[in-house]
């Protein structure tokens, strides 16, 4: 028989504060979006709904995995040893007190039936929206804005005038900034649909592989790469049936007519031409986070910079970072107010080789005991780390609530 994911009991009731935790959840890679610089709209909703429940809870649940603990308190120790003054900003790692209050808040107020519904619901707007952009682009050659026009954005400037840059471009992203950020949104979401659930629905799957292909994003051909091997592992152990094969024919056939008529349109024609040589585009891209090629060179580059002492403990103060980056022979990569690389090298420059340890201890204690669904959640974030920057954004508690939610024990988070 099938084996078709873990069947979760569903709770008595569902509060409304839980509700709207989950929900900002699902939307925030949306919503990171929107803000004034480091306080996007999901900064400041999270901090919020973190004291309300700090309160409704009398207190700080933390529920989360042991070495994700861990790696939070070196996380502070590491900030603690960076530090060069004495000033009361630098002395408390407010960013690592922020990250603490909502990813437990995440956890303690986790319910996987409520997630995915809000989740498939979302993704079915989106992935809606993003079909007409496409279509409309490709025979009109109107490109749909999907950024709110009137709200302040972390790029200094409102949704208006973004949109207005990004006319002339020629992708679409949905109501998200870039397309990258669209397809790291689906990848989760299939990973649920394939192997979190009872009953699969394969339309809903195969519109989610369509608009991933159609991005044209590296991180999207990544993870479903990544994804792809699960379910032919996964089928195999389980046992090959007629059903299984014609699907993995369908999809197979679906992505390879899609992909090969996409690599023959101009926009494909780009896609490889970014995988053959460094553009100026790319370079360009580099100051504001956007390219994952290179976030590895600066990340590697920077991180080799550092002393024997520097690359153990790593440097997890903002001043004594920018003040490597300067130093390094990329300096040139980054603007004033960019820190950002890809999640390995967040790791690797912020917390040393001792944060990278802790967390490959998180990962493989969460690959001991959760289940497909979970391997393959972990499989990708280990994947999309080396050329993604999401390095403890709320969405990326994603990857690590799911895999201890799907535990093989049955464990529950509340």
């Amino acid at each position: 028989m099938e084996d078709s994911g873990i069947a979760i009991t569903k709770p008595e009731s569902v509060g409304i504060i839980r509700k709207i935790v989950i929900l900002t959840l699902v939307i925030s890679t949306i919503t990171d979006f929107y803000g004034y610089g480091t306080f996007n709209f999901t900064y400041i909703t999270s901090v919020i709904l973190a004291i309300v429940c700090f309160v409704k809870n009398k207190g700080i649940r933390n529920v989360m995995p042991r070495f994700l603990t861990l790696y939070l308190v070196y996380y502070a120790i590491a900030h603690f040893i960076s530090i060069s003054n004495d000033s009361l900003v630098s002395i408390l790692p407010l960013g690592l007190i922020k990250i603490f209050l909502v990813y437990a808040m995440l956890f303690y107020e986790f319910d996987f039936q409520t997630f995915h519904k809000y989740y498939y619901y979302v993704a079915l707007i989106c992935i809606a929206f993003f079909l007409v952009q496409f279509f409309v682009l490709t025979f009109m050659g109107i490109n749909l804005p999907g950024i709110v026009p009137g709200l302040p954005t972390i790029m200094g400037e409102d949704g208006a005038m973004f949109n207005e840059e990004k006319d002339y471009s020629k992708y679409v992203s949905s109501f998200f900034s870039e397309k990258a950020k669209f397809a790291q949104f689906l990848l989760p979401l299939l990973c649920i649909e394939l192997f979190g659930v009872v009953k699969r629905r394969w339309m809903f799957i195969l519109l989610i592989v369509v608009c991933i292909v159609l991005t044209s994003s590296g991180n999207g051909f990544l993870g479903l790469i990544v994804i792809s091997f699960f379910y032919i592992v996964h089928s195999i152990r389980n046992g090959i049936t007629f059903r299984k094969v014609l699907m993995l024919l369908v999809l197979g056939m679906v992505s390879f007519v899609l992909v090969g008529y996409y690599l023959t349109t101009e926009r494909g024609e780009e896609v490889i031409e970014r995988q053959d040589q460094l553009t100026e585009s790319e370079i360009g891209e580099a100051s504001s986070g956007q390219s994952g090629f290179i976030r590895i060179y600066s990340g590697y580059y920077v991180f080799s910079d550092y002393s024997l002492w520097e690359q153990i403990v790593g440097i997890n103060s903002s001043e004594g970072l920018r003040q490597k980056i300067d130093d390094s022979s990329v300096g040139f990569l980054f603007d004033e107010d960019n820190l950002y690389f890809n999640n390995f090298f967040s790791i690797l420059v912020r917390t040393g080789y001792i944060g990278l340890v802790l967390m490959i201890l998180l990962i493989v204690s969460l690959w001991k005991k959760t289940d497909v669904c979970g391997h393959s959640l972990l499989c990708l974030y280990v994947a999309l780390s080396f050329i993604a920057s999401f390095y403890f954004i709320n969405f990326m508690a994603i990857y690590f609530i799911l895999p201890y939610y799907f535990s093989t024990e049955k464990k529950k988070i509340i």
